[in-house]
């Protein structure tokens, strides 16, 4: 059902990631998803395994691709991440592995 909704932004790219895991572990295809989410926001993994601490917005914009986006994304979805077992660390290996990509961090209201 995910797969069928066409949307780039984190929020949608992470959270496919992580259906693709709960049904199929660490395969080709979870992998792929994690690699299509690592450019639409980077923050996430870190953010989501505690390694760099969470970002609140000041002015109630979140930054598209930015820590505040993560933030608010680990606030949404971080508890289905944390009762999968294994998830959040198969997603900090192979994001440890990916290579920085920034995009141009546009603002959401």
């Amino acid at each position: 059902m995910l797969a069928a909704y066409e949307d780039e932004s984190a929020f949608w790219l992470y959270t496919r990631a992580l259906v693709a895991f709960r049904e199929s572990g660490e395969d080709e295809q979870a992998a792929a998803l994690i690699k299509d989410a690592w450019p639409a926001n980077e923050h996430v993994p870190a953010i989501l395994a505690g390694t760099k601490p969470p970002v609140i917005s000041d002015d109630d914009y979140i930054t598209v691709g930015g820590p505040d986006e993560a933030t608010y994304y680990v606030t949404e979805c971080g508890s289905a991440w944390h009762r999968t077992p294994s998830a959040v660390a198969w997603l900090t290996n192979l994001a440890a592995t990916l290579t920085p990509k920034r995009r141009t961090g546009a603002t959401m209201h």
